[in-house]
C-alpha cells in the first residue's frame, strides 16, 4: 500500500511536459490560450529569464524562512523569529505570485481570460499555480533551444 502511495504522489508531482499534459492537470483545466514556450520571440524569452530569476531567488530565500518544513525548522525560535519569517514568507509569495502575473499577463492571448483564470485565489493558491507554471516553462523553453542548432565559432 505506501507503494502505491509513493508512487502516486512522484506522479502528481512530476512536471509536465507538454501542453495538453499541463492542460489536463486540475489546477490548469481553465488556462486560458498563451503564447507556448517555444512560441516566445525574442523579448519574450528575455522576460521570461527576468521572471524565472525573480521568482527563483525568491522561492530560495521563501524556502530559507523554514515556515514551510516543520521538521528542519528551529524549534528553540523565538516567537518574534517566527512572525517575522512568516511575515517574510507573506512577502515573498506576493512577490513571486506578481512577477509572475506580470509575465503571463502579457503572453496571454487575451488578458481578460489570464484575469478570469487567476481572480479570486488565494496568494497561497496564486503562488503554488504560478510556480508550477513557471517552471513548466522553465523545462519546456529549455528543451525548445535544446533542440535548435547552436551557433559555432566562423573560422
Amino acid at each position: 500500500m505506501a507503494e502505491n502511495i509513493e508512487t502516486t504522489e512522484t506522479t502528481e508531482n512530476k512536471t509536465p511536459e507538454t501542453w495538453d499534459e499541463l492542460k489536463s492537470l486540475p489546477l490548469f483545466e481553465e488556462l486560458p490560450d498563451m503564447v507556448k514556450p517555444q512560441e516566445l520571440n525574442v523579448a519574450q524569452s528575455a522576460e521570461f529569464r527576468v521572471t524565472w530569476q525573480r521568482v527563483s531567488e525568491r522561492q530560495t530565500r521563501l524556502f530559507d524562512t523554514g515556515v514551510f518544513d516543520d521538521e528542519t525548522a528551529d524549534k528553540g525560535k523565538k516567537k518574534t523569529k517566527e512572525k517575522r519569517d512568516e511575515d517574510e514568507a507573506v512577502v515573498l509569495m506576493a512577490e513571486i505570485a506578481q512577477y509572475a502575473d506580470m509575465f503571463y499577463r502579457d503572453i496571454a492571448v487575451d488578458e481578460k481570460q489570464w484575469e478570469e483564470f487567476t481572480k479570486g485565489r488565494t496568494l497561497e493558491d496564486l503562488f503554488v499555480l504560478l510556480v508550477s507554471l513557471t517552471s513548466f516553462y522553465a523545462l519546456a523553453l529549455g528543451k525548445s533551444s535544446g533542440s535548435k542548432t547552436r551557433l559555432t565559432k566562423a573560422e
